[in-house]
Protein backbone atom coordinates (compact mmCIF):
# COMPACT_ATOMS: atom_id res chain seq x y z
CA UNK A 1 0.00 0.00 0.00
CA UNK A 2 1.02 3.15 -1.19
CA UNK A 3 1.37 5.84 2.16
CA UNK A 4 1.97 9.11 -0.64
CA UNK A 5 -0.99 9.09 -3.06
CA UNK A 6 1.43 9.98 -6.46
CA UNK A 7 -0.79 9.30 -7.94
CA UNK A 8 -3.91 8.65 -6.37
CA UNK A 9 -6.05 5.28 -6.23
CA UNK A 10 -8.12 4.94 -8.93
CA UNK A 11 -11.51 3.81 -7.22
CA UNK A 12 -12.34 2.52 -3.74
CA UNK A 13 -11.33 -0.03 -1.91
CA UNK A 14 -13.53 -2.20 0.12
CA UNK A 15 -14.79 -1.32 3.33
CA UNK A 16 -12.28 1.90 3.51
CA UNK A 17 -12.77 5.64 3.20
CA UNK A 18 -8.52 6.36 3.59
CA UNK A 19 -7.66 3.83 1.52
CA UNK A 20 -8.37 3.25 -2.92
CA UNK A 21 -7.42 0.35 -4.83
CA UNK A 22 -5.26 1.03 -7.89
CA UNK A 23 -6.52 -0.96 -11.24
CA UNK A 24 -4.63 -3.09 -13.33
CA UNK A 25 -2.77 -0.43 -16.01
CA UNK A 26 -3.00 2.49 -13.75
CA UNK A 27 0.01 4.60 -13.42
CA UNK A 28 2.48 3.47 -10.98
CA UNK A 29 0.15 0.67 -9.12
CA UNK A 30 3.68 -0.65 -8.69
CA UNK A 31 5.98 2.15 -6.59
CA UNK A 32 8.92 2.45 -5.07
CA UNK A 33 7.50 5.41 -2.66
CA UNK A 34 7.20 4.73 0.62
CA UNK A 35 4.73 2.13 1.10
CA UNK A 36 4.23 -1.04 2.79
CA UNK A 37 4.45 -4.29 1.62
CA UNK A 38 3.64 -8.00 2.15
CA UNK A 39 6.76 -9.54 1.71
CA UNK A 40 5.86 -12.54 -0.28
CA UNK A 41 4.47 -10.26 -2.65
CA UNK A 42 6.92 -8.06 -3.33
CA UNK A 43 9.66 -10.73 -3.66
CA UNK A 44 7.12 -12.33 -5.84
CA UNK A 45 7.23 -9.50 -8.38
CA UNK A 46 10.88 -8.44 -8.09
CA UNK A 47 12.88 -9.29 -11.31
CA UNK A 48 16.69 -10.98 -10.64
CA UNK A 49 19.26 -8.32 -11.26
CA UNK A 50 16.55 -5.07 -11.80
CA UNK A 51 17.49 -1.52 -10.75
CA UNK A 52 14.95 0.30 -8.74
CA UNK A 53 13.51 2.18 -11.99
CA UNK A 54 13.84 -1.12 -13.96
CA UNK A 55 11.47 -2.66 -11.40
CA UNK A 56 9.12 -0.06 -11.49
CA UNK A 57 8.61 -0.77 -15.36
CA UNK A 58 8.83 -4.06 -15.31
CA UNK A 59 7.61 -4.67 -12.04
CA UNK A 60 3.97 -3.12 -13.26
CA UNK A 61 3.47 -5.12 -16.28
CA UNK A 62 3.78 -8.44 -13.94
CA UNK A 63 1.71 -6.25 -11.46
CA UNK A 64 -1.24 -5.74 -13.65
CA UNK A 65 -1.33 -9.63 -14.40
CA UNK A 66 -3.11 -9.28 -10.89
CA UNK A 67 -6.50 -8.08 -10.53
CA UNK A 68 -6.41 -6.78 -7.16
CA UNK A 69 -3.91 -5.90 -4.28
CA UNK A 70 -2.41 -3.12 -4.81
CA UNK A 71 -3.81 0.14 -2.80
CA UNK A 72 -2.61 3.59 -2.17
CA UNK A 73 -4.30 6.17 0.49
CA UNK A 74 -6.35 8.95 -0.54
CA UNK A 75 -4.02 11.50 1.58
CA UNK A 76 -0.45 11.74 2.61
CA UNK A 77 0.51 9.53 5.67
CA UNK A 78 4.15 9.86 5.54
CA UNK A 79 4.18 13.40 3.54
CA UNK A 80 7.77 14.48 2.30
CA UNK A 81 8.96 16.71 -0.09
CA UNK A 82 12.22 18.10 -2.04
CA UNK A 83 11.64 21.36 -2.81
CA UNK A 84 10.70 21.56 -6.44
CA UNK A 85 10.25 17.76 -6.72
CA UNK A 86 9.46 14.79 -4.52
CA UNK A 87 12.40 13.51 -5.09
CA UNK A 88 15.80 14.65 -5.20
CA UNK A 89 17.42 12.06 -7.94
CA UNK A 90 15.93 11.00 -11.29
CA UNK A 91 17.09 8.58 -13.28
CA UNK A 92 20.15 7.69 -10.92
CA UNK A 93 21.24 11.49 -11.37
CA UNK A 94 21.24 13.92 -8.51
CA UNK A 95 18.22 17.21 -9.39
CA UNK A 96 20.99 19.72 -9.06
CA UNK A 97 18.57 22.22 -7.02
CA UNK A 98 18.55 19.22 -4.83
CA UNK A 99 22.08 18.28 -5.03
CA UNK A 100 22.66 22.40 -3.59
CA UNK A 101 20.62 22.00 -0.85
CA UNK A 102 22.20 18.62 0.58
CA UNK A 103 25.38 20.05 -0.04
CA UNK A 104 24.45 23.16 1.90
CA UNK A 105 23.01 20.67 5.44
CA UNK A 106 26.20 19.43 5.76
CA UNK A 107 24.69 15.90 6.18
CA UNK A 108 27.76 14.39 5.36
CA UNK A 109 26.45 13.03 2.17
CA UNK A 110 28.61 12.02 -0.55
CA UNK A 111 27.42 13.99 -3.52
CA UNK A 112 30.55 12.56 -5.93
CA UNK A 113 29.15 9.45 -6.02
CA UNK A 114 26.24 10.39 -8.52
CA UNK A 115 26.41 12.86 -11.12
CA UNK A 116 24.20 15.64 -11.58
CA UNK A 117 21.28 15.65 -14.32
CA UNK A 118 21.76 18.49 -16.80
CA UNK A 119 19.74 21.33 -16.82
CA UNK A 120 18.18 21.01 -19.97
CA UNK A 121 17.00 17.76 -18.75
CA UNK A 122 15.83 19.22 -15.40
CA UNK A 123 13.78 21.91 -16.91
CA UNK A 124 12.06 19.12 -19.62
CA UNK A 125 11.27 17.53 -16.67
CA UNK A 126 9.62 20.02 -14.72
CA UNK A 127 7.61 21.25 -17.59
CA UNK A 128 6.81 17.95 -18.03
CA UNK A 129 5.68 17.77 -14.75
CA UNK A 130 3.53 20.84 -15.35
CA UNK A 131 1.76 19.45 -18.49
CA UNK A 132 1.10 16.06 -16.74
CA UNK A 133 -0.45 18.09 -13.90
CA UNK A 134 -2.48 20.20 -16.59
CA UNK A 135 -3.80 16.60 -17.89
CA UNK A 136 -4.68 15.53 -14.33
CA UNK A 137 -8.22 16.25 -14.78
CA UNK A 138 -8.94 14.28 -17.65
CA UNK A 139 -8.55 10.75 -15.41
CA UNK A 140 -5.61 8.60 -15.60
CA UNK A 141 -6.80 6.23 -19.26
CA UNK A 142 -7.07 9.88 -21.09
CA UNK A 143 -4.05 11.43 -19.30
CA UNK A 144 -2.03 8.46 -20.29
CA UNK A 145 -3.37 8.14 -23.98
CA UNK A 146 -2.08 11.83 -24.26
CA UNK A 147 1.54 11.72 -22.05
CA UNK A 148 2.03 8.86 -24.62
CA UNK A 149 1.50 10.52 -27.55
CA UNK A 150 3.45 13.39 -26.36
CA UNK A 151 6.31 10.90 -25.76
CA UNK A 152 6.53 10.40 -29.09
CA UNK A 153 7.68 13.43 -30.18
CA UNK A 154 10.30 13.40 -27.91
CA UNK A 155 12.80 11.92 -25.45
CA UNK A 156 10.33 9.54 -23.92
CA UNK A 157 12.66 8.42 -21.14
CA UNK A 158 12.30 11.58 -19.79
CA UNK A 159 8.18 12.25 -19.92
CA UNK A 160 7.16 11.56 -16.40
CA UNK A 161 5.68 7.97 -15.65
CA UNK A 162 5.54 7.12 -19.66
CA UNK A 163 6.52 3.54 -18.69
CA UNK A 164 5.08 3.72 -15.05
CA UNK A 165 1.87 1.57 -16.12
CA UNK A 166 4.28 -0.96 -18.46
CA UNK A 167 2.58 0.18 -21.85
CA UNK A 168 5.03 1.50 -23.93
CA UNK A 169 4.20 2.75 -27.90
CA UNK A 170 7.11 1.39 -30.36
CA UNK A 171 8.14 1.33 -34.03
CA UNK A 172 7.43 3.47 -36.84
CA UNK A 173 3.61 3.76 -36.49
CA UNK A 174 3.91 4.90 -32.76
CA UNK A 175 2.45 8.14 -33.44
CA UNK A 176 -0.30 6.60 -36.01
CA UNK A 177 -1.39 4.12 -32.86
CA UNK A 178 -1.31 7.06 -29.95
CA UNK A 179 -4.06 9.46 -32.35
CA UNK A 180 -5.94 6.31 -33.35
CA UNK A 181 -6.09 5.69 -29.39
CA UNK A 182 -6.83 9.23 -28.65
CA UNK A 183 -9.41 9.48 -31.39
CA UNK A 184 -10.92 6.16 -29.74
CA UNK A 185 -11.43 8.01 -26.27
CA UNK A 186 -12.78 10.96 -28.48
CA UNK A 187 -10.11 13.26 -27.52
CA UNK A 188 -9.33 14.86 -30.99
Amino acid sequence: MRLVPRPPPTGPAPDSALVGECEPGSPYRLSIQAAIWDRKSLLALLGPGESIWEFESRGNLRANEQSTGFYSVWRPVLPYEGRWAHHVIEKGLWFPHEKRNFARADINCDLSRRGTLPRGRTLFYHAARAVEAMLTPLGWRRKEAVKQCLATCCDRSWVPASTASGARIDGEDAGRKAVHQLRAMKMT
